[in-house]
Formats: C-alpha cells, structure tokens, sequence
C-alpha cells in the first residue's frame, strides 16, 4: 500500500507534500478540514478533505460522512472536489427521504 499527502492549494485542489509539511498544515491555526457541514434533523453530514490516502492508484483525498450512519453506508471516498460535492447532496437528499419516511409512519401509527 502506498501512502500519499498533500495540503489543500489556495485554489482549492491537491497539492502533494512530504509527510512533515502535511503535518505543519494540520498544525497551522488556519486549517479547517471541513468544506461542507451539514445538519438535517438527526443527522451530521460533512465532507471533509483530509490529505492523507493509503491505497493504490488515484488518491482519494476527499470523503463525504453521515452520522447515524444510512442504509446505504456512512462513509464514501473521492478523488476530486466535485465529486464528493455531488456525494454530498446525494446523501443529504437521502437523508431528507429517510427523514420524511420515518415521519409518515410516526404519523401513521
């Protein structure tokens, strides 16, 4: 397995770093990990770019995370912006359905 780095440029994508200067980034007052935070009813939907990646091939530096955890899983991982933005809003809309399903039948009993 191979262990990649990187610090978020100030144009907003992957930039590759040494393991210490990843480091020196999460030290750093500044850094924020979270590029989208959401709350819906029970549920912390965040995506969030960590830098670090141990896999092969493309790094996935971006993840997207629900909690409580969904039907479908609570922790999805991407190799660019884009598409853990769209992830996103995938699990935020699944998270509003789940929402109005459980009131249905909340209502329904």
């Amino acid at each position: 397995m191979n262990e990649h780095f990187a610090r978020l440029s100030p144009e907003g994508e992957p930039e590759r770093c040494l393991p210490a200067e990843w480091q020196d980034w999460l030290s750093d007052p500044a850094y924020n990990p979270y590029l989208a935070r959401e709350r819906f009813d029970k549920w912390k939907i965040d995506l969030v770019f960590s830098g670090f990646w141990i896999g092969e091939g493309a790094p996935k530096f971006y993840s997207v995370s629900v909690n409580p955890p969904l039907g479908c899983g609570d922790l999805w991982q991407f190799e660019c912006y884009q598409d853990a933005l769209e992830a996103h809003g995938r699990v935020l809309a699944a998270c509003r359905r789940e929402s109005e399903r459980e009131a249905a039948l909340v209502d329904g009993a």
